[in-house]
């Protein structure tokens, strides 16, 4: 075992939460460009999430382009790409779906008068 390996086996489990709580923000203040690798090494998946109010036709070629240019800028293809819209046409959400793309949208309340 290599003496890194060796120093953070020592640690208890509480005391590696408690390091990596207080010292990874202060390396990323310093260092932004390596939160691609910290999220990889913690969570072995990304996730492109966009927000919007409402979505048009071109919201699929948008997306598509911005999983495109993340992974060029970063080395790092998202495992899911999630559009989270308080207003999207149902067909629109369908062709999204069908291409991989997990959409949130409002649930309709119980409460509306049919």
């Amino acid at each position: 075992m290599s003496a890194s390996r060796e120093a953070v086996a020592s640690f208890r489990d509480e005391d590696l939460i408690e390091l990596f709580s207080r010292r990874l923000p202060e390396l990323l203040e310093r260092r932004p460009d390596l939160e691609p690798t910290l999220f990889h090494a913690f969570l072995k998946t990304y996730v492109l999430v966009e927000i919007a109010a409402s979505v048009g036709r071109t919201i699929q070629t948008r997306l598509e382009r911005k999983r495109r240019l993340y992974e060029e800028s970063t080395g790092v293809r998202p495992a899911r790409v999630t559009l989270a819209t308080a207003s999207i046409h149902s067909a629109r959400a369908h062709q999204l779906r069908q291409a991989g793309i997990e959409v949130i949208e409002p649930e309709e309340p119980d409460d509306l008068p049919e």
